[in-house]
This record gives C-alpha cells, sequence and structure tokens, in this order.
C-alpha cells in the first residue's frame, strides 16, 4: 500500500497501547515516525503496510497546539485530514486476516482507524491510574470539535464519497 498516518511534526513520540507479536512493549513510549523495535529493527510506523495478516498496533499521540492527524493515499495524492479538540490522538493499524470472531479462512483487510479521544488508553483502570480518566455526573456532558476534510481531491465531493462508504452523514461545509 501506499498509504501513510500523517501526524504533526510536534508530534516526536507515541504511546504503544498494543502492538502484535511482540514488536513493541505495550504501555511503552517509542519515537515517532520510526521507531526501534524490541529486536532492534526501525520500524515506519507512519507508513500502512501489506495486507499481511501479521501486523497490528494501537497506538496514542499526545497533542499540544496541533489537534491533527491524517490518512494519506500517496499513489492518488488524496489524503483525509481529521482535526479534533481532545488531548490524544489514537490510531489503530490491523493488518490481520481476521476480526474477533471471524473464521479464519476470511479474506484478509486492512483497517486504519484514526480517533481523537481524551485519554492515551482504551482502559479505564489505566486511564485512571495515568491521570486521563474522565468522568461525568449525571446530566453532564462533554463535547468537542471534529472536522474531516479531504485534500487533493477537485471535482470530487465529501458527500458522495462518503455515500460511497455507505455512512450518512450532515455535512454543512464551510
Amino acid at each position: 500500500m501506499d498509504d501513510r498516518i500523517v501526524l504533526p511534526n510536534e508530534i516526536e513520540e507515541i504511546t504503544v497501547d498494543y502492538s502484535a507479536n511482540g514488536l513493541f512493549e505495550r504501555n511503552s513510549s517509542v519515537t515517532w515516525p520510526v521507531a526501534r523495535s524490541t529486536s532492534g529493527i526501525s520500524v515506519d510506523l507512519g507508513k500502512v503496510g501489506k495486507k499481511d495478516g501479521m501486523t497490528a498496533h494501537k497506538l496514542f499521540a499526545r497533542m499540544d497546539k496541533s489537534g491533527w492527524g491524517a490518512l494519506y493515499r500517496e499513489k492518488i495524492g488524496q489524503g483525509l485530514v481529521v482535526r479534533f479538540d481532545p488531548l490524544f490522538f489514537h490510531s489503530w493499524v490491523c493488518g490481520f486476516a481476521q476480526e474477533p470472531g471471524q473464521r479464519l479462512e476470511s479474506r484478509k483487510q486492512y483497517t486504519v482507524a484514526l480517533e481523537p479521544t481524551t485519554s492515551n488508553t482504551d482502559s479505564l483502570a489505566s486511564a485512571g491510574r495515568n491521570g486521563t480518566v474522565r468522568c461525568l455526573n449525571g446530566r453532564e456532558h462533554c463535547r468537542w470539535r471534529l472536522k474531516v476534510q479531504l485534500v487533493g481531491a477537485s471535482g470530487f465531493s465529501i458527500s458522495r464519497i462518503f455515500a460511497r462508504a455507505h455512512v450518512s452523514i450532515r455535512w454543512h461545509p464551510d
């Protein structure tokens, strides 16, 4: 694949929440985008790899001033930029042959998820330990801004793109 996960230049380090086959130590901090694995090899975490059935990383980046992340497809010069308010950015990259509950003969697939979040872990207990848990009282709410932008796609309509992806959205262009 020619896809890349792009983060702001200020991101030099990320937290590993999960990494398949022990490639990176869980709950460790590694450099971004190129990190040294537990076996000592350099891995470009910004590069979305092949559907190898071996790759899976759950990564978190702490955002300071720039709240954005992107997925860029080099081959066609297009990208999807996600802009947001929360403090952390979660990237889930999975090249496994199956999702939980699927039979082994299922086709290989690749999943890349770019998600803003308020913590650097999916575990409530871990978020409590590291001080990033967010608690809401009854009738209390938490809101943040989320903007999705398609770049490099002149002549395309974002509504058509989402319709092709079978996603229903309410779109309010700037």
